[in-house]
């Protein structure tokens, strides 16, 4: 049983950090995106 208990507290551990990556990944690419959207506000703005 400590055995199954030590490889389910490995897993969840390994599911935290793969969850830390993606929250920091989808956090870049918010950032990113914004960037472009600004960017492309204001190339619209000169073009008019």
């Amino acid at each position: 049983m400590e055995v199954i208990n030590a490889k389910i507290t490995s897993n969840v551990s390994e599911l935290q950090e793969l969850l830390n990556k993606a929250i920091g990944q989808a956090d870049e690419l918010a950032k990113t995106l914004e960037v472009i959207k600004q960017f492309e506000l204001k190339v619209g703005t000169e073009e008019c």
